[in-house]
């Protein structure tokens, strides 16, 4: 800066770092794990690791006074399997986690934050979704020990990608900003040459592959601009636990640090490993959280609690599993009533063919509703119902009537 005020107004925000460091009792420690990017790798050249992204990050915060160490445990060609947690057991065809490299050592040097950075290797034939699954699985992990991670996305690459892959980095980039929200660390665009794709070629080592120098200061700076020791506190879970019910399964939570309006999203996990949305809330000013899953599959389940602040991911939770044993019933049950939005049954097993009717008090037929063979459960929604008393009769071999209160 060649102006004396902006020299003036740079050594104040120095300093204030430093302080709040200070306060914060000790010096912080991070551990960088990932491929050829995380390590500093310069084939060919007489490059020093040094001009790579994480020694300059390490420089950048020890200069502030506020880092104490930097630990790197990246390594050339790995992909994001072999950074799995130690004893996950990987699908047919994929690496089995190394232990020098992975998410479990990171976690044992017992840091304040660990950046994550596997852009690109195997992206050719890995899936978006499981890529996505080892960086959340990896995220989970070291957030159960209250560490900060930060995930990098994609990086783009000019050897063997065609435009197709080329275009999957980029779809692969969108996934993991759109997951991770305030936690993605943005290694693409500054490096991507549009509309190619290529890498630009001031930031190209020359190999088709890695970055020179200037490149990783690119992406040094997208570091430094996550302010990764002194972003805004995440909400963090209490606790988060999953219990079985009789015909259910019962999630409960309570959330520290809690504005009293952040945005809850359950998930459960899919057979293909990918999770979906099965509810959504605002958190009470208590923090307390809970939601009933009436659908659990015969044997495990799992499930994550996401918690969105101002519209981004502010938090995932550990993933719960639970095993639940479908209990077989002669009596037609219903959950909750009385009822606001939707009601869930739980019906007797029957081979046959039935059907549902609702009534209303005066008798009126509202809706009915057909049942294939051996199904045991069914949601019907009553949110269009006004206040008052229903009864829901099955009809089939087995005839039963409930009573339902809609609020």
């Amino acid at each position: 800066f060649k102006s004396p005020f902006m020299k003036k107004w740079l050594a104040v925000v120095c300093c204030c770092l430093c302080i709040n460091a200070a306060s914060n009792g000790q010096l912080k420690k991070v551990v960088v794990m990932g491929s050829s990017s995380a390590y500093g790798y310069f084939p060919g050249t007489s490059i020093s690791r040094d001009s790579a992204w994480a020694p300059k990050v390490s420089k950048h915060y020890k200069t502030l006074g506020i880092l104490d160490t930097l630990y790197n445990i990246g390594t050339p060609g790995i992909d994001c399997y072999i950074g799995m947690p130690t004893g996950y057991v990987p699908p047919p065809g994929r690496y089995a986690p190394d232990p020098q490299f992975n998410i479990t050592r990171a976690v044992s040097f017992n840091p304040d934050v660990i950046l994550i950075n596997f852009p690109s290797n195997n992206y050719t034939f890995l899936s978006t979704s499981e890529i996505m699954f080892c960086l959340q699985t990896m995220k989970d992990y070291a957030n159960a020990f209250n560490i900060y991670v930060f995930i990098s996305t994609t990086q783009p690459r000019d050897d063997y990608y065609n435009i197709i892959d080329r275009l999957k980095l980029k779809e692969i980039r969108d996934s993991t900003i759109n997951r991770f929200g305030v936690y993605a660390m943005d290694f693409w665009t500054p490096l991507v040459q549009e509309p190619s794709l290529f890498i630009k070629p001031e930031y190209a080592l020359g190999d088709l592959v890695h970055l020179n120098p200037e490149g990783h200061t690119q992406l040094k700076n997208v570091v430094v601009l996550k302010d990764i020791f002194f972003a805004p506190v995440a909400t963090g879970f209490n606790y988060f636990h999953a219990t079985p019910a009789t015909y259910a399964i019962q999630l409960n939570w309570n959330l520290q640090n809690t504005a009293g309006d952040e945005m809850v999203m359950v998930e459960k996990q899919l057979p293909n490993g990918n999770f979906e949305t099965i509810g959504t809330g605002h958190t009470q000013n208590n923090g307390e959280g809970n939601f009933t899953d009436y659908y659990p599959a015969e044997g495990d389940n799992f499930y994550r609690v996401k918690v969105y602040r101002n519209g981004a991911l502010n938090l995932t939770s550990h993933i719960e599993q639970v095993n639940f044993t479908n209990v077989q019933t002669t009596k037609m049950m219903v959950y909750p009533n009385p009822v606001k939005d939707n009601v869930h049954l739980i019906l007797p097993l029957m081979q046959d063919r039935s059907e549902l009717v609702v009534v209303d008090a005066s008798g009126k037929q509202l809706q009915q509703i057909n049942v294939p063979p051996n199904t045991q459960r069914i949601t019907i929604d009553c949110r269009n119902y006004p206040s008052g008393t229903y009864w829901i009769h099955l009809n089939g071999s087995i005839k039963q009537t409930v009573t339902v209160i809609r609020k």
